[in-house]
């Protein structure tokens, strides 16, 4: 039993009209959703209408339901949200939905094992699935026992794995923690953080009653509160194409001005001429057909549009600076770096980035500021700047633990080395005007 005694009690009064049974069954299957809710990072598990009226009920009981969360998974919590299945699925194709619904029943059967004709009921994916294949139970359950028999938990090093691929696992493993990071994260810039820095560059956006907003690559919805709070009210669109970041968005951000999308950023559903402006941190450098993007980005921005976006400034001048690109080039150890290059990206180039910014926006192009993310070598999480690379994901347990071992070596040595300073990397804010 997870939940507390005195929850336990709560909900058998409050639904004993489902009599003895019934109670039984509601209760396990809310214990079950929330299990999986709290695990699972940002995947969502649509029940019935009952086991939503259980978890209401619950978070009610404040205390107890902290606790109840906490001995599933310490120091989580599971917050109650009334979106319904077909608003958490928009934006996503048929085939995602399709994919992330049976790996909803997969996580089920995995955990908790076959569907009874009871439980089967109260799980909104598998209850159709049911109807819609006419199967039985036994088909049901017999089908996503093979499926959850060919899942794989991590790529094999060396595979080749694309760069878009590899991006996408590690959201879907680390959904959320990307965003925390880098907003606890002290910049050279007094008392902002690297969103605020690149917030404060939208300095145009001042003469805008309700500024149009779009976010490229905007995970879990991270900018939209301090671009709010700057610009007192904006109309705020963020798109990703990891639904695991999607997912906690939406259920984290409580406003009718804010809209998460889950898409591609070189084919948006959006329409032209739409957005006062277009931000971005730390996404553009990732994305490597960048005239497509652009001419993307272009479309969907009014005439005097802008865009602002943050991306590594590629210089490496120092110590803090050195020691952080010599722990980045641990990975090569494993072969795993590799996976991140090819053709010259027009980011490592600040004059060919002007240059292409100008080609396509065609108004004003220019590098607004560098600033630097500074890192305490000292600080518990130290390891978290490096760990929170993509060639990272890659790597299985046993090449994570050295890779692990000889980063801490080098970053305690560098800290011995230089008491006073800072791992820093260098960012920059850019802007380009369409004209």
């Amino acid at each position: 039993m997870l939940l507390t005694p005195y929850l336990n009690m709560h909900l058998r009064d409050k639904f004993a009209f489902l009599g003895p049974g019934g109670v039984d069954i509601a209760i396990t299957e809310f214990e079950r959703f929330a299990t999986l809710s709290l695990n699972s990072q940002g995947i969502f598990f649509p029940c019935t209408q009952l086991v939503d009226d259980v978890w209401h009920a619950a978070i009610l009981e404040t205390m107890d339901y902290f606790e109840f969360c906490n001995n599933i998974a310490p120091g989580k919590f599971l917050h109650h949200t009334g979106i319904e299945h077909h608003q958490y699925m928009l934006g996503r194709t048929v085939t995602q939905q399709d994919e992330e619904d049976l790996s909803v029943l997969v996580s089920y059967v995995t955990n908790f094992g076959p569907f009874t004709a009871a439980s089967v009921s109260l799980w909104v994916i598998a209850d159709q699935l049911l109807k819609s294949q006419g199967w039985t139970l036994a088909q049901l359950n017999a089908f996503l026992a093979g499926l959850a028999g060919q899942t794989s938990s991590d790529f094999p090093v060396g595979s080749g794995i694309s760069t878009k691929d590899l991006i996408l696992k590690f959201h879907k493993d680390t959904a959320g923690t990307t965003e925390a990071y880098f907003a606890n994260r002290s910049t050279s810039r007094p008392a902002l953080n690297t969103y605020e820095v690149l917030v404060a560059a939208c300095e145009g956006l001042k003469s805008v009653t309700k500024p149009r907003i779009l976010d490229i690559g905007c995970g879990i919805g991270t900018l939209f509160k301090p671009l709010a709070k700057r610009f007192s009210a904006v109309e705020y669109v963020g798109i990703d194409n990891s639904p695991d970041e999607i997912s906690i968005g939406r259920s984290t951000i409580r406003s009718t001005d804010a809209t998460l999308i889950c898409t591609d950023a070189y084919q948006m559903p959006l329409r032209d001429n739409y957005f006062d402006a277009i931000v971005s941190h730390m996404t553009l450098h990732l994305l490597d057909r960048s005239d497509e993007l652009f001419i993307e980005l272009v479309r969907v921005l009014k005439p005097g549009g802008r865009l602002y976006f943050v991306v590594p400034a590629r210089i490496s001048e120092t110590p803090g600076e050195l020691a952080y690109t010599d722990t980045i080039a641990l990975f090569k150890k494993f072969e795993s770096a590799d996976q991140l290059t090819g053709k010259p990206s027009i980011y490592h180039d600040q004059g060919t980035l002007i240059e292409g910014l100008r080609e396509f926006f065609g108004g004003e192009c220019s590098k607004v500021e560098e600033y630097q993310l500074q890192v305490n070598p000292l600080a518990s999480d130290a390891l978290d700047h490096f760990t929170g690379l993509y060639p990272y994901a890659m790597l299985r347990p046993k090449e994570r633990k050295i890779y692990d071992s000889l980063a801490s070596t080098f970053i305690k040595s560098f800290a011995i080395a230089n008491p006073h300073l800072t791992l820093d990397r260098r960012l920059a804010v850019y802007m380009a005007t369409k004209g």
